[in-house]
């Protein structure tokens, strides 16, 4: 990959460009030789050797529109900054393109990253504001627990350039578990606030993919019991294909830190039921979904993703297996309702979840 130009560059570019085509055009007009002459004040043709030995060329309207055409384009290609942050060297532009170019209607509609646990590689564009929510239920296997998440809020804004936005994710939660003895425990409460950026990669060029990566972290402001002591960072790099104009295939490569709770040992050599400390272990995890875009509106999508702890305590963190399905629907080009439901498939894995969420782009 290479760094894409700079507006600078390409403005500088195009003006000498600009400037190169019109002194090839005067000069082969200036070889052909004037169809009409004109005369000057001295009665002398404006095309004829001057004292020098050399035919000075005539400097037409056209010839100013044309220059004044070429460097509009050139001051608008410069005011424009690039969509991707790199562009790939290599690989046939003629197989499977991106459909992702300037002209193409979708930039101007609304793209999120929900429902799907595999997020969009595309960033919002600078200059745009977009607000993403949502509620998700949540249920153990034979009960244990049930969980709801909510509003699930993520405020995207596109700052600098059109590759670069900035994420702002507030969550809470409540969860109720059925303990051994039968008793249901309870606790509702504010999640950690989780800050990030986005940045758009690539785009797509032959069977290259497109490709945007999110380097994000959590910050301590939660309520008691959802709050970790500890910043949990974490990235994730997005990619995917579009095979069609209505298929695409997308994935995701993620890894971040989380904590589980380790009892506290009590002074005579047991396991304190009341003290517990935060132990901080990373998940890597990694999915991918194929949507097919059924009308301009409508996009389905079906999904796997797998969650893999490394360094949990707690025995029964373990790989955790999911499959998903659900839909997007884009009231407006600005507005975008979704919903989806899915299954764990392992031992530990959460047996059933199900949402539904409203996006809005400004």
């Amino acid at each position: 990959m290479m760094l894409g130009r700079t507006p600078a560059i390409r403005l500088s570019i195009a003006g000498l460009i600009a400037l190169l085509a019109w002194a090839g055009n005067a000069r082969a007009q200036n070889a052909a030789g004037p169809t009409a002459p004109e005369q000057s004040v001295a009665g002398q043709n404006e095309s004829e050797p001057n004292a020098a030995g050399q035919g000075e060329s005539t400097w037409s309207g056209s010839d100013t529109a044309t220059l004044h055409q070429a460097l509009d384009k050139s001051a608008d290609a410069g005011a424009r900054s690039p969509a991707k942050l790199f562009s790939w060297a290599i690989g046939n532009p003629e197989l499977g393109q991106s459909l992702d170019g300037p002209d193409d209607p979708e930039d101007d509609e609304i793209e999120t990253d929900r429902p799907d646990f595999t997020q969009n590689r595309k960033t919002v564009g600078r200059g745009v504001v977009q607000l993403e929510s949502g509620l998700t239920y949540l249920r153990g296997r034979n009960g244990s627990y049930s969980d709801y998440s909510f509003p699930e809020t993520l405020l995207r804004v596109g700052v600098v350039a059109d590759w670069l936005e900035l994420r702002v994710s507030q969550n809470f939660a409540s969860d109720r578990t059925t303990e051994v003895d039968g008793r249901s425990v309870g606790k509702t409460g504010a999640q950690d606030l989780v800050i990030g950026t986005k940045l758009a990669l690539t785009a797509q060029r032959g069977w290259l993919p497109e490709m945007g990566m999110i380097v994000h972290t959590s910050v301590p402001s939660g309520s008691a019991g959802f709050m970790s002591p500890m910043l949990l960072p974490g990235v994730n790099w997005l990619y995917g294909w579009d095979i069609t104009s209505r298929l695409s295939l997308s994935g995701s490569t993620q890894a971040y830190k989380t904590t589980d709770l380790v009892p506290l040992p009590t002074s005579r050599g047991g396991i304190s039921a009341l003290d517990h400390v935060q132990h901080a272990f990373l998940v890597v995890a990694q999915s991918f979904s194929l949507e097919y875009e059924v009308t301009d509106k409508l996009t389905p999508y079906f999904e796997w993703f797998v969650l893999s702890p490394s360094g949990a305590m707690d025995p029964t963190k373990i790989p955790e297996h999911y499959l998903d399905t659900g839909f997007t629907y884009k009231v407006t080009s600005n507005i975008q309702l979704d919903a989806r439901a899915g299954m764990g498939l392992s031992r530990y894995s959460t047996a059933l979840f199900a949402g539904s969420g409203l996006s809005v782009r400004f």
